[in-house]
């Protein structure tokens, strides 16, 4: 969700908790949109970031700042000029809307005392970092706007600052519930978490639907809400209010089930029930910062493999089609006993057989002399005529043993090119794509890089995961991986794991010479349906034996295994909540 307002005021207070009277010790511009600052007190130290991206903006402490650049931008270095050694004396919020002033005690280049102001506009699409000095006049922006971006507006050194144009909005601290909600009543036409949208400051779309689902449980207009439910809301915005003027919150993360993160929040979200899990973190900068590091290690690894998505997916339909017609083919061959069937009967009547006729009609002594049309070129003689079928029959005979070779390369390659893709689709990082890069390289599907431009790519060890009852339980990332996990770290007494009939991860329970429990084998065999392509269903078939049952066929392409004596589990795709992956 986009920072709102009411968060960013629980996060002004937790900022200048730390943050006031501290002194800027450095700043740094890592990107054309964010800015860190290193923040100095007898406390300690901390690095303040604010980011004004289209689709991030927000402020918040860091413990992992971002790589900074070579030579700093010339916005960079007008507030290394001015503001190194200031003093932040104050962050004030402009009601409950997404503008943050960061006031500074400074000293001029004759040593004079100034104030400085940081306006930090954290509206997207429009977001904006503003330095202004203590007559009100701007020094420059992170982002200039000129009258050619906005006719309304303008953002140049030199130029009076001016706070974007404000929305006809109730601020709650200011007045109370009843204003919002009558305001909220003159929207007849809208939803209950529209109108509360549309008159309330500060708000998110997420907060207001969670208002109206406690209020009503469902969101409808709120005309139509019962007495006993208006009351209900206009409770919960009464304790919306003392939240704020008391301060109390909570860092509250919305996640899948799969840990990928998809809102946060600063008190418990219930709309969604329990398709979402909720993880309460220690401060509201520790969540913003694992919420965008995540969802920014997600972005980046989808970018980076969208080329082999495609590439893999163009070779999953060209490896299919080259199947299905060698099927084809070994179909027509199937029919090939006619061929034979034809050509002696030509050979045993050829004494009263002609040249010239279009076919041959005769007794198939193969099926009680029942009378056969026998197509003929009329060209040939009979003798040739049947020369040519046993030619056909011996070529159909060849063919199907060539066919029957081909079609099972191809069966192979199309089910390791899938298993590249689900594992592609499982990938978490970066390192995890290009991880995959490498073994389609090592395969002959992707050209290999010159050797002065060749990265070694370092081997990722395995998920890891611990049972309930201790076992130990590692999951391959990739076919690679798998085969290193399946052939040469597991021994002959540990328990290998695999979804039956598609593609999946291999799953090694190190049994360590102990008898593995049920439970533990129920555990493993979640894991490996959620590390597969039936992650999705509500069913998935394990098979599991011991790892020394499990061989490679010679010449058998990364990932593919044959094993005997196994078992089977049918189990619901699940990985436990507080996983530990090994990165």
């Amino acid at each position: 969700m986009p920072l709102d307002g009411l968060f960013l005021n629980f996060l002004k207070e937790e900022i200048l908790s730390f943050a006031q009277g501290s002194k800027v010790d450095k700043v740094h511009q890592p990107t054309k949109n964010e800015l860190v600052l290193l923040l100095r007190r007898r406390s300690g130290n901390k690095r303040l970031l604010l980011s004004v991206g289209a689709d991030n903006p927000r402020l918040s402490f860091i413990a992992n700042p971002p790589e900074n650049p070579q030579n700093p931008p010339m916005f960079c270095m007008l507030l290394r000029k001015h503001l190194t050694g200031a003093v932040l004396k104050d962050i004030r919020q402009d009601g409950l809307d997404r503008l943050l002033f960061l006031d500074f005690d400074a000293m001029t280049e004759i040593g004079q005392k100034t104030k400085l102001t940081l306006c930090l506009e954290l509206i997207p699409r429009q977001a904006n970092i503003i330095l202004v000095n203590e007559e009100g006049l701007i020094l420059d922006a992170i982002k200039r706007v000129d009258g050619e971006k906005s006719k309304i507006r303008q953002v140049l050194p030199a130029m009076v600052y001016e706070k974007p144009p404000a929305q006809d909005k109730v601020n709650i601290l200011d007045y109370g519930a009843d204003d919002i909600l009558a305001k909220a009543l003159t929207y007849e036409n809208l939803n209950a978490s529209s109108a509360l949208l549309a008159s309330a400051q500060g708000f998110s779309p997420l907060i207001a639907r969670e208002l109206a689902d406690y209020a009503y449980a469902s969101d409808v207009k709120l005309n139509d809400f019962t007495p006993q439910a208006l009351e209900k809301l206009k409770g919960k915005l009464l304790e919306l209010k003392n939240m704020l003027e008391k301060n109390e919150h909570k860092a509250v993360l919305l996640a899948q089930k799969d840990g990928k993160p998809i809102d946060f929040s600063f008190m418990p979200i219930y709309q969604y029930g329990s398709l979402y899990e909720q993880k309460v973190f220690e401060s509201l900068s520790d969540l913003l910062e694992f919420f965008y590091e995540r969802r920014g290690n997600l972005e980046r690894t989808r970018q980076s493999s969208a080329d082999l998505g495609k590439f893999l997916n163009t070779a999953i339909a060209r490896t299919a089609r080259t199947l299905a017609l060698r099927q084809e083919e070994l179909k027509k061959s199937e029919d090939r006993e006619e061929l034979r069937v034809f050509a002696e009967l030509i050979s045993a009547n050829q004494g009263r057989l002609e040249k010239g006729a279009v076919l041959y009609e005769l007794e198939n002594y193969y099926d009680e002399n029942k009378l056969i049309r026998i197509p003929a070129d009329p060209a040939l003689s009979p003798v040739a005529n049947s020369q040519k079928y046993y030619k056909a029959y011996r070529k159909a005979k060849n063919a199907e043993k060539i066919l029957k070779n081909l079609i099972g390369r191809a069966r192979s390659e199309l089910a390791y090119l899938e298993s590249v893709a689900e594992a592609l689709q499982r990938a978490g990082t970066r390192a995890e794509v290009e991880e995959i890069r490498a073994e389609l390289r090592e395969q002959g599907y992707l050209k290999k890089q010159k050797k002065k431009t060749q990265r070694t790519v370092k081997a990722l060890p395995p998920y890891q995961y611990v049972s309930p009852d201790g076992f130990k339980v590692l999951v391959g990332r990739n076919n690679m991986q798998n085969d290193r996990l399946t052939l040469k770290q597991a021994r002959k007494n540990d328990i290998w794991l695999h979804v039956q009939k598609m593609p999946g991860s291999h799953v090694i329970i190190i049994s360590e010479g102990m008898e593995v429990p049920d439970s533990t084998l129920l555990f493993a065999a979640q894991i490996a349906a959620y590390h597969s392509a039936g992650r999705d269903s509500s069913k998935v078939p394990v098979d599991y034996t011991a790892a020394g049952l499990v061989k490679k066929p010679a010449g058998a392409l990364p990932g593919k295994v044959i094993y005997k004596a196994h078992k089977t589990l049918l189990v619901q795709p699940k990985i436990p909540k507080d996983k530990a992956e090994a990165h």
